[in-house]
């Protein structure tokens, strides 16, 4: 039987790339981030805007059901990966921006924190990505819709106002934060493009792969 239009979109080669880039992205915040500030930086202004222009391309859908999606990201779940964040990000972590409209005072600046806002887009796509993993294709395609709507409404202008912040530490502070800000016992530093990227870009692959001879 041929797959309706959102079957097709739910294994097309945009969503697909939207999975690929999510689950590096959340490997490695789940991971113990043992890697430099420097290169947790570098890492992040690569993977959030290409989850966001993978997330662009990819068709709009309508929904099936009426109630909203299962979570699977529990608030510890969530307080661990941003406490990690903080703590690579250190005094780096908090940055100056404009308050939105809906924001009760937009006379002054305001303070955001890098782990509060890479933390909320974690809890986003893991839980999107749970659902595309195990579900049945109907299940999936509401979460995918739900995600392209939490995308909208509040994690896509999170994932442009920290890749900004960040890299404005990139090309201004770098060599201070490639140094280790005196910290003794800072892990080495680590090539996350060749960690992160191009080792496991490979084995993603043969996931996506395996997931749609599946299906």
């Amino acid at each position: 039987m041929e797959m309706d239009e959102n079957s097709k979109i739910l294994y097309s080669a945009e969503v697909l790339e939207f999975v690929r880039l999510s689950k590096e992205y959340c490997t490695l915040l789940e991971s113990e981030l043992n890697i430099s500030q420097g290169d947790f930086i570098r890492f992040s202004i690569y993977s959030l805007p290409g989850i966001y222009s993978a997330m662009i391309r990819i068709p709009g859908i309508e929904s099936i059901f009426d109630e909203g999606s299962e979570k699977f990201v529990s608030e510890q779940d969530w307080s661990g990966v941003y406490q990690k964040i903080a703590n690579c990000m250190e005094g780096n972590n908090d940055f100056l921006d404009i308050p939105a409209e809906s924001e009760f005072d937009r006379s002054e600046l305001i303070t955001r924190k890098v782990s509060e806002d890479m933390a909320d887009i974690y809890q986003d796509l893991r839980d999107f990505l749970e659902v595309y993993r195990n579900a049945p294709e109907d299940v999936m395609n509401d979460a995918l819709w739900e995600c392209q709507n939490n995308f909208l409404s509040f994690w896509g202008a999170k994932a442009l106002r920290v890749a900004a912040a960040l890299h404005k530490l990139h090309s201004g502070e770098l060599k201070t934060l490639d140094s280790g800000m005196g910290k003794e016992n800072e892990a080495p530093r680590v090539d996350t493009r060749s960690w992160f990227i191009a080792k496991r870009q490979e084995e993603f692959r043969e996931e996506d792969d395996d997931f749609l001879a599946e299906h």
